[in-house]
């Protein structure tokens, strides 16, 4: 907490747009400040598609206490993220030594991205707060043998907060509801899908109200789909968050074991990815697209697909290709149907989500 007080008070950037970010969206929270109906229609004017929720609550809260101790408030809030984390960890790893699992938890406090929406009031810890209290909840949920429905409307509930603050947390409801069945009867399920209905009925009337007679054609431009290309940046940054997982002795025997297997299915992956090198022009973006992107622009973007294939085969090697699994996975590259990917969305969500929801014997 210390080191985010000490980054606050240097203006700490590292993650490089949450300055910008800030900036961009201060004008929001001044003017919910003055008057709640203005700062709706400012939204609707600028075609703004992110929600609001978060908006005014800051706006709100700065009226009363005042920016300063917002500001200091959100970065105590911030630094409770590994703490959940910690409690997660133990409930998913029972076995292990708390010690372990600690240190585990703490290198969260070397993500630049979660640094650095700590000091810049960025939407993105406050929902990934609520998703790692939902991911709590939901564990506490299979390891329970009672009080099922409780800690399913819990689970709910906070991915309910965090899909308010960030629209694609959204797309869990649907693992979480599916990895449920096991456990919740047909009474309990009603209830469950009753409650999500009840609360997503805010967002339908703000959707309705920004919907209407708005200009959103600015923002629609980043609305877009390229599966192909979605799907390779999410398979490179799972390579590049997967890497310290590989780089001790056990990771490294398990790999050479894991190709020794296994070589019909590393020469499909191969096969694929020389297919795509001939009939797939990979995308020559601005903005986005990841730390294996940048890379291979500077030298031929085509070797971009090499650190995909690589993400491809962790991901089909490492983590049993289970159902449970292949949801996560999907859910985290149709989560974000835009056309630039920034690696802000994934970190540290992917590390989060290996270390807690990912089921895998390795």
């Amino acid at each position: 907490f210390v080191s985010l007080v000490i980054s606050f008070q240097l203006g700490e950037n590292s993650s490089g747009g949450s300055k910008h970010d800030f900036f961009v969206t201060k004008i929001y929270i001044d003017t919910f400040k003055i008057d709640f109906s203005l700062g709706l229609e400012m939204f609707k004017a600028k075609g703004e598609l992110h929600l609001p929720f978060f908006y005014i609550l800051i706006a709100n809260l700065n009226k009363i206490f005042g920016d300063t101790l917002v500001k200091y408030f959100y970065l105590i809030i911030s630094s409770t993220i590994p703490l959940i984390l910690y409690s997660a960890l133990k409930k998913k790893f029972s076995q292990a030594n708390i010690d372990h699992l600690f240190l585990l938890s703490l290198l969260v406090f070397l993500s630049p991205y979660f640094r650095s929406s700590a000091v810049w009031l960025t939407t993105d810890n406050l929902a990934l707060l609520f998703f790692l209290l939902s991911i709590n909840s939901f564990l506490k949920f299979e390891k329970s043998k009672d009080n099922f429905l409780i800690n399913a409307f819990f689970c709910f509930s906070f991915l309910i907060l965090a899909s308010y603050v960030r629209y694609y947390y959204s797309v869990f409801f649907v693992f979480y509801f599916m990895m449920m069945q096991s456990k919740l009867n047909l009474k309990q399920n009603f209830y469950v899908i009753l409650f999500n209905l009840i609360c997503s009925v805010p967002f339908l009337f703000y959707l309705k109200f920004i919907l209407k007679d708005s200009n959103t054609s600015d923002a629609l431009h980043f609305v877009g789909f390229d599966f192909i290309f979605n799907t390779l940046v999410f398979a490179s940054l799972f390579f590049f968050y997967f890497i310290p997982f590989l780089i001790n002795r056990h990771g490294f025997e398990k790999i050479i074991e894991i190709l020794n297997q296994k070589k019909k299915h590393i020469v499909i992956f191969i096969l694929i990815v020389v297919l795509l090198f001939q009939f797939y022009e990979i995308p020559n973006i601005l903005f986005g697209g990841g730390i294996f992107y940048k890379i291979s622009k500077l030298f031929n973007l085509n070797i971009f697909l090499i650190f995909s294939l690589f993400g491809f085969l962790f991901l089909y090697f490492f983590n049993d290709n289970i159902f449970r699994n292949n949801l996560i996975f999907l859910s985290l590259i149709f989560g974000f149907p835009i056309t630039t990917l920034f690696q802000k969305y994934y970190d540290p969500l992917i590390f989060i989500m290996i270390l807690t929801l990912i089921d895998s014997k390795f």
